[in-house]
């Protein structure tokens, strides 16, 4: 995982160990940038609250026994809309930056699943244990 992702999801997985200096180092400087601006848009909260959708929708896709909770999911976006609410001439703009960077985080944890997919499915059983973070959004899909 990348420095910024183990300071952001620390309680997801451990580093993986088998990741080399150069794949960790690569996308670090994405991660701060990406921290900083979804910080400066949606608060510290709303900056983890981003990512930790993003990761659960991420890991439904790449790891199988998941299905992500898209009411919870939408709400969760409304209710970052209406309490951040801007003036109405501003309010599409914040809401189409709002995605994108939603969108940002997705690709960027998408890269890291295909850095060391064992570890980052590993990780994703650590997460629903957890009350809060991005087992909000997940269920263990019925078989």
């Amino acid at each position: 995982m990348t420095m910024l992702l183990g300071v952001s999801l620390a309680f997801i997985s451990p580093p993986a160990s088998s990741q080399s200096a150069s794949e960790i180092s690569k996308l670090d400087p994405a991660w701060r940038q990406m921290e900083r601006r979804v910080r400066d848009l949606l608060g510290s909260e709303g900056q983890k609250s981003l990512l930790d959708m993003a990761y659960a929708q991420v890991a439904v896709d790449a790891c199988p026994g998941w299905v992500l909770d898209r009411d919870a999911v939408s709400k969760a976006l409304d209710d970052f809309a209406t309490k951040l609410k801007r003036a109405p001439e501003d309010q599409r703009a914040f809401d189409n930056e709002m995605m994108n960077y939603l969108g940002v985080y997705t690709g960027l944890l998408i890269a890291e699943s295909f850095i060391d997919h064992p570890a980052f499915c590993k990780g994703l059983k650590a997460v629903v244990l957890k009350k809060d973070g991005p087992s909000r959004w997940l269920h263990i899909k019925p078989y």
